[in-house]
């Protein structure tokens, strides 16, 4: 369901308004159990036809009788040794399926979002580009409570990017978590702000998908959960830093009704 900004209520509303007050004031998955690699018994000692005890055949003589592995707790040939492995690919990156956050618990397997190449180009639409990329972040912080995307997308003097990444990491230090909002930026315009250091802004419309926080026992936060809505006006200043070559968030700020 889509509807225009809320005029209350508005979760990111909420922490920009901490923001500016501040400023004022100064599962992973359990392993799953393999099964022991099946083993191949010893083969027993045998007797001679005439009964008698065999013998070790002599060093040289070419052996007749059926052989066993070397390794009597190695795998059976036609097991493959990765049947009962985990979800990971040759590289190491978990590759199992994403799972949405419940009162159950938190998400498990969270994609990261993608840096798009654009956004490491020093043009209006590399800016663009750096705008969608940073919400992406934030919802991987809402779905994770790991900032270290969304920090190293934003600058450092962003008000609003530190005041929200904070609160979203309270939640999950207290125990809560969140089911993470989708953001689509459908509408982006740019603007130079300053020329000479870099500084684009980026005006836009956002849809929002909804937002739901858990409490550490499973129930919902009504408090900082949020419905879908869609044509929310944002605006969104970014600047090429050149130490990392890719556009980041100088500053955010929601520009429709509090």
């Amino acid at each position: 369901m889509r509807r225009g900004a809320p005029a209350r209520g508005l979760t990111l509303t909420a922490a920009l308004a901490l923001a500016l007050t501040a400023c004022s004031g100064g599962e992973d998955k359990e392993p799953e159990e393999t099964a022991s690699p099946s083993t191949t018994a010893p083969a027993s000692q045998g007797a001679s036809p005439d009964g008698t005890d065999e013998q070790p055949e002599a060093e040289g003589a070419d052996a007749s009788t059926e052989t066993t592995s070397d390794d009597p707790d190695g795998p059976d040939e036609d097991e493959s040794p990765d049947a009962d492995g985990d979800d990971s690919d040759p590289d190491g990156e978990d590759t199992s399926e994403y799972v949405p956050a419940s009162a159950d618990g938190p998400a498990k397997n969270v994609p990261k979002p993608v840096m798009p190449e654009e956004m490491k180009e020093e043009t209006p639409e590399g800016a663009k580009a750096a705008v969608q990329y940073w919400w992406d972040t934030v919802t991987y912080l809402q779905r994770t409570g790991d900032s270290e995307l969304v920090r190293a997308s934003s600058d450092e003097d962003c008000d609003f990017c530190r005041a929200y990444t904070h609160s979203i990491e309270k939640i999950y230090e207290d125990g809560g978590w969140t089911s993470g909002a989708e953001v689509e930026v459908t509408s982006a315009l740019t603007g130079v702000i300053d020329k000479d250091r870099k500084l684009l802004q980026v005006t836009t419309l956002l849809d929002v998908e909804g937002l739901t926080t858990f409490k550490s026992n499973g129930s919902i936060d009504k408090t900082q959960s949020e419905e879908s809505y869609g044509d929310s006006p944002w605006i969104t200043n970014v600047k090429f830093d050149e130490e990392s070559q890719r556009w980041v968030a100088t500053s955010v700020s929601f520009e429709g009704e509090k």
